[in-house]
């Protein structure tokens, strides 16, 4: 055993090991401290580790089975022992490992020292270190601690609620409950979530009830160094007045570890609680819950209306109550039913809360979305917002309806800040995302578009439209349907729904000129989920383009069909532009060219730009497309030009990929616009 251990030393095998261990030691501390600066993944500094403990058995049997000589490395067995220059070598190993020493004291004193600085260990030291940083929050689901597995509602709603509280808090950035659900039962570490939300904090927590008693228990971590920040644990009575004493601490707490403001609405009306009755504010809660997994059909916000009423009937002067029955009443007329009785509806409830508070910003808040939707009154809308703003403006919910009213309304720089906005607040939410991405598309901003795009959040339900996101925004700017389409043709029927439309796989395969998948497209069972599909787009309108492609007098059977089945839904709706310009177009390719421009026109009518900055473009597109089509191109060309300079018009190539005008292009003023707009669209990001 001597021998062998003075063959060890004497074959530098002891220096190898102890050199290779210090140096590993650096090498492991250095990439769990890089690794988040650098956004590595999380298994970066596990593999750096791995692969140094798989590398260690290998250096020692090389420095046993080889030597360095004057002549290069060689076997040791072919080494003349009296040549052998192993002395010489350890001693350059002695000075490597006194280096590594060196620089493993030194990282180990600047950690202990300075690194530790930014790791505090409580709410006011980790307040201090704030002062870069973003104050941020996130908020998990609550554990439902209560042996009653149906008061699981009741937890959700607490969580829920409180995220609607701590967003009132003026500079802190709260994660929207959308975002924080599929962290429910997550085995991700604090870091992670951090890193993938964008906060520097997170609050997790649980709650039991039981009889007349709730117990909460919460912490707040640190997100850079899993460390706990706070904790508290709160039990006392269930009522309603002790439910917002610990919703109002909990708040105060993380303000004041953040460095946040509590705006006047948080401090003063924010934490009061809004009714004296429990079961109004249990009512009130499920209705909260409810409308977030709603399909938004009748039948669903019909039952999230129920739950309002519910807790109207407990608490008649239920201020917020009324204001979130305002809000359901919006969504049924705004989605299902543009009734008057509904329009008034929405007026009826947002009046009596705003009569029985005033300053409530919830009120204000319903009242901005009556003038919006009901009235399209924009101006109105933004002045009831605004008194909304000092206790709502921190939610994703308030900056995305701002940002569609400045959209809608032809301010499109506010529009896109405010949606960049809300997707932050919010990062998990595909309908926000997607505003964020297309109002800088149609601002022309497409770095800034594609960089949200390339860094979408890892969200299951929603893998099929992030992945889509940026190739729409590349054909809307270049019309070219090749990226989309590599993405639709491998797609499933049941990976179409809510929000991957077949009918825009539809308009590509057009655009690429495959007319015959087009039809097979139109056989398959996507289209359910796009209920207002067939009702407001017959599938014989469709059908009857793909086969116009090939064979125009093979289609004129289903123009026919289709023809019929606007006009019946225009007797119905008269003013609804979205059914004159599909039907303008199908009297254009019946050749009654008359009767498809009086339709086109009556399209611009309904919806003239001046109401709609958003939508009106599309009229105007419309307008231009049956003029090209029935061969009156001066006049296309003259709306054609008005549509390529606003947004959020689609380029020149792909206005004209979709429909067959090809003889646009020989009309002499053709090369004029082509000189001004470009075929393709330029980018303008700020730089």
């Amino acid at each position: 055993m001597g021998n062998l251990f003075s063959e060890l030393k004497r074959r530098n095998v002891v220096r190898v090991g102890i050199a290779y261990l210090v140096i590993s030691w650096v090498l492991i501390e250095v990439s769990d401290t890089i690794a988040p600066m650098m956004s590595l993944p999380e298994w970066a500094p596990n593999l750096v580790l791995y692969v140094l403990i798989i590398g260690l058995p290998v250096a020692l049997f090389l420095s046993w089975a080889y030597e360095v000589t004057p002549e290069g490395v060689m076997k040791t067995e072919e080494v003349d022992r009296s040549a052998s220059i192993t002395h010489s070598t350890g001693r350059k190993l002695d000075r490597v490992i006194i280096a590594a020493l060196v620089l493993a004291l030194g990282y180990f004193i600047w950690e202990s020292r300075f690194a530790g600085e930014s790791e505090p260990a409580d709410v006011e030291q980790f307040a201090e270190a704030q002062t870069v940083a973003e104050k941020s929050v996130a908020v998990l689901p609550f554990h439902n601690l209560s042996r009653d597995v149906a008061n699981a509602q009741f937890t959700d709603g607490l969580h829920d609620d409180l995220l609607t509280q701590l967003a009132k808090i003026r500079d802190l950035k709260v994660i929207s409950r959308t975002s924080v659900l599929e962290y429910r039962d997550t085995t991700k570490n604090m870091r992670t979530i951090g890193q993938e939300l964008g906060v520097s904090a997170i609050m997790e927590g649980g709650v039991q009830r039981a009889g007349n008693r709730v117990r909460i228990n919460v912490q707040l971590i640190d997100t850079a160094t899993d460390r706990h920040l706070w904790a508290e644990t709160y039990d006392r009575e269930l009522s309603i007045e002790n439910i917002f004493d610990i919703q109002s601490e909990i708040a105060r707490n993380i303000a004041t570890a953040l460095k946040a403001t509590l705006g006047e609405a948080a401090a003063d009306a924010g934490f009061k609680a809004p009714t004296q009755s429990l079961a109004a504010y249990e009512a009130y809660l499920k209705g909260r819950l409810a409308i977030q997994i709603s399909d938004f059909s009748l039948e669903s916000l019909s039952s999230v209306r129920d739950h309002y009423l519910r807790a109207i009937d407990e608490d008649p002067e239920f201020a917020l109550a009324w204001a979130a029955l305002a809000g359901i009443n919006d969504y049924i007329y705004w989605f299902v039913d543009l009734s008057d009785k509904n329009r008034a509806a929405i007026l009826a409830a947002a009046e009596k809360a705003l009569e029985l508070a005033p300053e409530l910003p919830e009120a204000h808040y319903a009242m901005a979305s009556y003038y919006y939707h009901g009235l399209l009154d924009y101006d109105r809308a933004l002045a009831e917002l605004a008194l909304a703003e000092d206790g709502m403006a921190g939610t994703s919910a308030f900056l995305s309806v701002r940002g569609a009213i400045y959209r809608r309304s032809g301010n499109w720089e506010a529009a896109a800040s405010d949606f960049v906005r809300a997707a932050e607040l919010d990062p998990k939410d595909a309908v926000l995302q997607a505003d964020a991405i297309f109002t800088l598309t149609a601002l022309r901003r497409f770095s800034e578009a594609d960089a949200r795009a390339d860094r979408l959040p890892d969200t299951p339900q929603y893998r099929v439209l992030y992945a889509l996101l940026k190739p729409i925004s590349i054909e809307s700017r270049s019309g070219d349907p090749g990226p989309a389409l590599q993405i639709f043709d491998r797609l499933e029927d049941e990976d179409f729904g809510r929000f991957v439309p077949p009918g825009y796989y539809f308009a590509l395969l057009l655009q690429a000129g495959r007319p015959d998948d087009a039809l097979v497209l139109l056989e398959r069972d996507i289209w359910t989920p796009w209920r207002d599909f067939e009702s407001f787009y017959p599938l014989d309108f469709y059908r009857a383009l793909a086969i116009f492609a090939t064979d125009a007098e093979a289609a004129k059977a289903p123009l026919e069909r289709a023809l019929a089945g606007f006009e019946a839904r225009i007797a119905e709706a008269p003013d609804t532009w979205f059914l004159h310009a599909p039907k303008s177009i199908v009297l254009a390719f019946l050749g009654r060219e008359d009767e498809s421009v009086a339709a086109a026109r009556r399209a611009m009518e309904v919806l003239p730009l001046e109401r709609d900055a958003y939508a009106g473009t599309d009229p105007i597109q419309n307008m231009a497309t049956v003029l090209a089509i029935v061969g009156r191109y001066d006049e296309a060309l003259a709306f054609l030009d008005r549509y390529l300079s606003l947004p959020p018009s689609k380029s020149l190539r792909s206005f004209m990929n979709f429909y067959p005008v090809a003889g646009l292009e020989d009309h002499p003023g053709f090369a004029a616009l082509v000189e001004k707009h470009g075929w393709v669209q330029k980018d303008v990001s700020r730089q």
